[in-house]
């Protein structure tokens, strides 16, 4: 049999090897694709379609970290941290190195070792993240203020500014000679809130207009370069969006409120983005909370209800809420469906091990989400500037991993986790990049 000689996609590279499927190059170790269709090419990690055969290559969704982790808006960032250790606290922080952006930081997206941290007035930088540093890729601003969360799926970083969508090729933003030049602009007429979210090529997201009415459409086509704006449902109250994609279920979800009435939307993948089933929820009680992300686990939904501001699970094809997992939710992570990571009025409780943490004690506060390592840990960004994480399974094993702040004390606003790389930004703009490493 006639062995297969492969060379690395890199430009820049010209290592060549004797067998298949590696998942980086041993020349210049970055990150590669392999194509199952032929069999006989590696493509840069970005690509979208197989530079041999055409065949499109799929993002795995673990490749790419968004905004609490993905579209189903969990909190679970859902690579390992790749250590075998029995607790984090056998692990220490090792800082990389930070930079600054122009304007609080509103996202952080890691897509394998590329950093992109975009700001809310327009600041868009993007790293690759080497062992000990960082090589700057590309700097721009948009000129509008962004306050949506950014994503990445299938090639391309989306953003929202002011009445725009923008699509960029990571091909062209991540090239030996990088460019800001966006793939398509779609006009909204509105501004882009909460998350974009995209999933199987169709592009949902929030808006909200001068008048303070808000709408959810969906950009179909977005691997196209003339896709298609739709209004999917308009209201004057409505919930962020999550979406559930795998083999057995391909499913939008999101919450509307008009008086006592709450209403689950259900937008089925498969049907087009026009298939949407309301369901009434069941005795509620209250109106859901509108500042708080809803997600999705399987079939539960989970969303905040003002009032006593409980956590609730609901099911998706009833309506019915079935359990009531906390009062005082300021905002919260699923671990699991058993086991939600709650940010409430005192602090952090931590449901698999009945475990509370009384951060007022420490006249301290939790500012934003928390962040699960994959079954390992938790990280949480503190009003004061700092980051910590617990160990999920043994919380008392608390320990600070850095302040972000080199002056006075500053709200985190973002954070984002790949394998043993965290990154988190303030609301200053200044953005750290650390790691764990062994102790």
């Amino acid at each position: 049999m006639e062995e297969k000689i492969l060379e690395c996609p890199y430009n820049d590279c010209n290592q060549n090897f004797n067998d298949n499927k590696k998942n980086f190059c041993t020349g210049c170790n970055r990150k590669i694709k392999y194509c199952n269709r032929c069999g006989k090419t590696y493509n840069r990690v970005y690509a979208v379609y197989c530079r041999n055969c055409g065949e499109k290559i799929s993002d795995n969704e673990i490749n790419w970290q968004m905004s609490r982790g993905g579209y189903s808006k969990t909190g679970i960032s859902r690579y390992d941290i790749g250590f075998n250790i029995n607790s984090l606290v056998d692990l220490k922080n090792q800082e990389i190195t930070k930079f600054q952006l122009s304007g609080p930081c509103k996202s952080l997206l890691i897509y394998e070792n590329y950093l992109f941290a975009i700001s809310m007035k327009g600041d868009v930088q993007i790293y690759e993240i080497l062992e000990k540093s960082l090589n700057k890729k590309i700097v721009f601003n948009l000129g509008e203020s962004i306050f949506s969360e950014a994503a990445i799926a299938d090639g391309s970083l989306y953003i929202g500014t002011k009445d725009y969508i923008n699509a960029y090729s990571l091909c062209k933003l991540l090239s030996n000679n990088p460019s800001s030049e966006y793939r398509w602009q779609q006009e909204v007429t509105g501004t882009p809130i909460k998350s974009l979210i995209p999933v199987d090529d169709t592009l949902y997201f929030n808006l909200i207009f001068d008048d303070k009415h808000q709408e959810i459409h969906a950009i179909t086509n977005i691997s196209d370069n003339l896709p298609d704006l739709n209004v999917i449902h308009e209201g004057p109250y409505l919930s962020s969006i999550a979406a559930n994609y795998n083999s057995k279920v391909q499913k939008v979800y999101f919450f509307s409120n008009t008086g006592p009435k709450n209403t689950l939307h259900v937008i089925d993948i498969n049907n087009g983005y026009d298939d949407i089933l309301d369901i009434p929820l069941k005795k509620p009680g209250t109106r859901f909370n509108d500042k708080i992300p809803v997600s999705v686990l399987g079939t539960k939904v989970f969303a905040v209800f003002e009032g006593k501001n409980e956590l609730r699970q609901i099911d998706s094809n009833s309506g019915f809420v079935e359990k009531n997992l906390g009062p005082n939710t300021k905002d919260y992570a699923m671990a699991s469906l058993d086991n939600p990571v709650i940010v409430d009025t005192k602090g952090l409780k931590f449901a698999s091990s009945g475990y509370d943490i009384d951060l007022t004690i420490e006249r301290q506060q939790v500012s934003g989400a928390p962040l699960i390592l994959k079954n390992r840990g938790v990280v949480i960004g503190m009003r004061n500037g700092v980051v910590r994480i617990y160990d999920l399974e043994n919380p008392a094993g608390t320990k600070k991993v850095w302040r972000i702040s080199d002056n006075k004390p500053v709200f985190i606003t973002s954070i984002v986790s790949s394998k043993n790389i965290i990154a988190s930004g303030d609301q200053n703009g200044t953005v750290r990049i650390s790691k764990l490493v062994s102790r």
